[in-house]
């Protein structure tokens, strides 16, 4: 975080709570996240319940503090801290430059581009994905789902969490924007995450629905065309349910030669 940032963000949260325990740490929090947790004491609170919110805009966090988090102290239970990683699977791809024109420059920024997202998820296994993407051996949208699967399935299989689970943010037109996804060693925390999460989910395309469903009225009216029903009841019987299928688990990720 920027200095100017953590000044105005710490300036901030002490006017709005007084007499709260709170620490604004200035720079990469690859750095200071693990140099600050390192100085806690003890007498910290050990058997606390510990929630780390990861809110990257692309691939700003890297798979090493994502590892000290997940073996920082665990609670009474053994439960480890659990995660909630904004994970920027619709701006990976742009960032990539996937459909530009290279030129010098930008091949340049799309390999540190690349290096940076080797970091995010401690591997370049995720280059797999990229190279069958342009051979055209993946979709977009498959492209974008295997990114998810495997940044899941490394959280699963290699830090050790029990259960990850997903919830797909996109704009008004279903365009994906970003993918939270939910890292627990704790099965009442998965258990309650997955209700929120597919609940959450009906109500995200309800909302899509309801705003293309406006557009839609809006342009029937400008011809004339007048409908029974508004947006709201229209976007609700395109959603057509209530509660999604249970969220999977994810699966052995793709691979491509």
């Amino acid at each position: 975080m920027q200095q100017t940032t953590a000044a105005n963000l710490e300036m901030e949260l002490r006017a709005q709570y007084p007499g709260r325990s709170l620490e604004v740490l200035r720079g990469d929090c690859n750095v200071e996240i693990p140099g600050y947790l390192k100085t806690l004491s003890i007498d910290w609170p050990r058997y606390a319940a510990v929630f780390a919110m990861v809110d990257q805009f692309s691939a700003e966090i890297s798979w090493d503090t994502l590892e000290y988090l997940s073996r920082f102290r665990r609670n009474k239970r053994g439960f480890k801290v659990e995660l909630w990683l904004y994970f920027g699977h619709g701006l990976l791809p742009r960032g990539l430059g996937l459909g530009d024109e290279p030129d010098k420059a930008a091949v340049k920024r799309v390999q540190e581009y690349a290096d940076r997202i080797d970091r995010m998820y401690g591997t370049a296994q995720w280059r797999e994905l990229w190279r069958a993407r342009e051979a055209g051996s993946l979709s977009g949208a498959s492209f974008r789902g295997e990114l998810v699967n495997l940044m899941r399935w490394r959280l699963e299989r290699v830090l050790g969490y029990k259960t990850t689970l997903p919830l797909e943010f996109t704009n008004e037109n279903g365009n994906p924007i970003y993918t939270v996804i939910f890292a627990t060693s704790n099965d009442t925390g998965a258990h309650i995450m997955n209700s929120v999460f597919s609940k959450h989910g009906v109500a995200l395309a309800n909302m899509r629905n309801m705003s293309k469903a406006a557009k839609r009225l809006e342009r029937e009216e400008d011809a004339g065309e007048f409908s029974l029903f508004g947006a709201e009841e229209i976007g609700t019987l395109m959603t057509c349910t209530t509660v999604r299928e249970p969220l999977m688990p994810p699966v052995e990720p793709y691979r491509f030669p």
